[in-house]
């Protein structure tokens, strides 16, 4: 199994392998392998792919590139390109790809999943057009290894900070202050994404390596496992010690320790170098031993593709912090859009406080507005304690009025005593002999 540090940065030096074309000697390929310099491809009436392969010697550990613009500036880089890498030269994996989007800074970094090659070639094929004419413009390439996003301690005494550890020089410690007491002190480290540890290793100076304690990773920053521990650890001076971990894939380490009791009888901890290995990538097997499948990204398929936040394309898998997974406001989409207050656009979601849904009034409309007391307005609805609603009277309409008995008024109902319509009665009053009645 291989054990490679990703804990400080480092370029690789190469060789140009080949390359496709240059303007002139000037601005030839080996450029890209020097600060200063650019190679330029030649100027062509048509677009065609170009392309420089560097060849590092041996097998080396890759998982950062770095690609910066030429004396021109951005506006020379190409517009689509793809970096691939290779064991010997023949066979070839894609690492990462650029479609069509113009760079506009003048160093333009890449982070892949660890691997290990010999060669790397980078494929131009969409260049730049400056004015009729077609050409690519790239300044220094460099290839390597990343090295810590981060690291910072619970506390460091003057002069020794937390980069000592990772500056190279055995001499150099970092020290956590110094205190009248032993109290817990802490190693933070964020890898800038996630990798494959297998291996993790401290050194000592003369004093103040921890004597117990215990390393812990997380993926999120969130959820912590242990890694391992130790108690009563008992270091020689000057050493290095390493801890081999199985494979663990993690973003963030944490080393947590007590501090102890120094020459000078303070207490304090204090460690020379901390070293993170981590195993290579390979999509080539799907077991957890050696080489690994890696955990997917946006960039390359592990199990599966992620997609980027909004992607909508098949075959991509929408990942949990996705925008449009995230509670809707009005102001920003989540699952849906929510709409404003009495808002009617299309495609926006009704919110349960909006006022259209309300309980009406009289004063103001829910999903319907009241109608006032007798009210005739169009789309008002008519109460239940409408008058017009109520029993009718001879005084009074409900739903109708009726009629004082043998009256004759318009829009108002004989009542069910009235005389016109009983018998006995109604033929007096036709005869003209119903008391108190009046011929004409």
């Amino acid at each position: 199994m291989d054990f490679i540090n990703i804990s400080q940065r480092r370029f690789h030096e190469g060789t140009i392998h080949s390359f496709s074309s240059a303007e002139n000697d000037s601005s030839g390929a080996g450029n890209i392998l020097s600060a200063g310099g650019y190679w330029s491809t030649k100027r062509r009436a048509a677009a065609i792919n170009e392309h420089v392969v560097i060849d590092y010697g041996d097998l080396v550990p890759v998982n950062y590139i770095k690609i910066s613009a030429s004396s021109s500036g951005t506006s020379s880089l190409p517009n689509g390109f793809r970096i691939e890498g290779s064991i010997d030269s023949k066979e070839w994996t894609a690492l990462y790809s650029e479609t069509s989007t113009p760079l506009d800074s003048r160093e333009y970094e890449i982070h892949i999943p660890l691997k290990i090659l010999k060669y790397i070639k980078v494929l131009i094929n969409d260049p730049a057009v400056l004015g009729s004419q077609y050409l690519s413009e790239i300044g220094r390439f460099e290839a390597g290894i990343a090295g810590l996003a981060e690291i910072s301690a619970s506390s460091s005494s003057p002069g020794n900070g937390v980069e000592k550890m990772i500056d190279g020089d055995s001499s150099t410690y970092w020290e956590s202050e110094q205190k009248q007491n032993s109290a817990r002190e802490s190693l933070f480290v964020d890898l800038g994404e996630i990798c494959y540890l297998n291996r993790i290793a401290m050194s000592g100076v003369n004093e103040g390596f921890p004597e117990s304690f215990h390393v812990e990773t997380s993926l999120d920053n969130e959820i912590w496992i242990t890694l391992f521990q130790e108690k009563n650890f008992v270091s020689e001076y000057n050493k290095k010690y390493y801890w081999d971990t199985g494979i663990t894939a993690a973003r963030f380490v944490r080393v947590e320790a007590p501090g102890r009791q120094l020459i000078n009888r303070r207490f304090g901890v204090r460690i020379s170098g901390i070293e993170i290995s981590s195993a290579p990538v390979s999509y080539d097997h799907t077991h957890n031993i050696g080489d690994i499948t890696p955990h997917a990204s946006i960039f390359q398929a592990g199990m599966v593709r992620l997609a980027r936040d909004g992607e909508s394309i098949t075959g991509a898998v929408v990942q949990s912090t996705d925008s449009r997974l995230r509670d809707a406001t009005n102001v920003f989409k989540g699952i849906v859009q929510l709409a404003n207050d009495g808002d009617s656009t299309s495609g926006l979601a009704v919110q349960a406080s909006d006022r259209r849904i309300k309980q009406a009034t009289e004063d103001k409309p829910g999903i319907v507005r009241l109608a006032y007391n007798r009210e005739t307005n169009a789309n008002a609805v008519v109460q239940a304690n409408d008058s017009r609603l109520l029993h009718g009277t001879e005084d009074n309409f409900g739903i109708v009025k009726i009629c004082p008995n043998g009256e004759y008024k318009e829009h108002a109902v004989i009542s069910g005593n009235d005389m016109r319509i009983q018998h006995q009665r109604a033929v007096q009053f036709l005869s003209g002999r119903y008391p108190g009645q009046r011929r004409i």
